[in-house]
């Protein structure tokens, strides 16, 4: 992991305990909206969390794209190029797959059929969970309700 890594997880971090001291002191405020939590902060160190946040966001979303710009400090000559080395089997293509879970249903996507199965799987694995839970939450809800 080079530098830029290490600076933009760094910042995230302090973001992320500056944002803990601004709910300590009274400063900022931490709330659940539907499944998203929500910070909001009436201090000087509510904005300073959310600016270290965005800021490590914007290092490690932009800093691999600066990682090849010259400081100026090397020389301007272009480097020897190397001698191609002796080709050996064409590399492999790369394979990739995902799963969408919309509610209790999973829409599963892949390079290849393999793949795209198995994306399946672990969707319908989601929904069972899901469903799982919520059955459980309405049982609990039903046998035990609040006052």
């Amino acid at each position: 992991m080079r530098w830029i890594h290490w600076l933009g997880l760094g910042l995230l971090l302090a973001g992320g305990a500056l944002m803990v001291a601004s709910v300590a002191t009274g400063q900022g405020q931490v709330s659940l909206v539907l499944i998203v939590p929500v910070f909001w902060g009436t201090g000087a160190l509510g904005f300073l969390a959310v600016a270290t946040l965005f800021l490590g966001f914007g290092v490690l979303l932009f800093g691999p794209l600066f990682q090849g710009v010259p400081l100026g400090t090397e020389s301007a000559e272009a480097p020897t190029p190397e001698p191609p080395a002796v080709a050996t089997a064409p590399p492999a293509a790369p394979r990739y797959g995902g799963v969408v879970v919309v509610g209790p249903f999973p829409i599963a996507f892949g390079s290849d059929r393999q793949l795209a199965t198995w994306m399946l799987v672990v969707g319908l694995a989601i929904a069972i969970g899901f469903v799982a839970l919520t059955v459980l939450w309405f049982v609990n809800a039903v046998l035990y309700p609040s006052p």
